[in-house]
């Protein structure tokens, strides 16, 4: 994930507490602003093959980004799985699922695996 699509000056919602390491060591992943900047929930996360030894494969979305907002690249960035992990500490049991897995947030607000494949923007 060299040359990070990561925008500078993002002022990222988590600042304002201490970084914790609940996963460490588990790569990077691509996040949208929704989450990381606006400080949404994760709404949607799936898997996909890495790009490159640091990769995760991991995606991140608060799940209500449209077309528009997935086709704009400076709305996402490349950041360590372990932040994505402090914004929100429910993506931890799923970060084991193999390539392929999508995780959707349900009615009730817990994360569970989606049981039908989902057609996804990829950035």
């Amino acid at each position: 994930m060299e040359g990070s699509m990561q925008r500078k000056n993002k002022e990222l919602a988590l600042l304002q507490k201490p970084m914790q390491p609940l996963v460490p060591g588990q790569g990077k992943c691509l996040a949208s602003d929704r989450v990381i900047v606006d400080g949404c929930p994760v709404g949607f996360m799936y898997r996909e093959p890495p790009l490159d030894a640091q990769d995760s494969g991991w995606r991140f979305l608060a799940g209500d980004e449209d077309a528009d907002y997935m086709a704009d690249l400076s709305r996402h960035g490349v950041y360590e799985v372990n932040m994505i992990a402090n914004f929100d500490a429910a993506i931890i049991e799923h970060l084991q699922a193999p390539v392929g897995s999508r995780v959707l947030r349900d009615p009730s607000g817990a994360l569970v695996p989606a049981m039908v494949p989902c057609a996804v923007a990829t950035v």
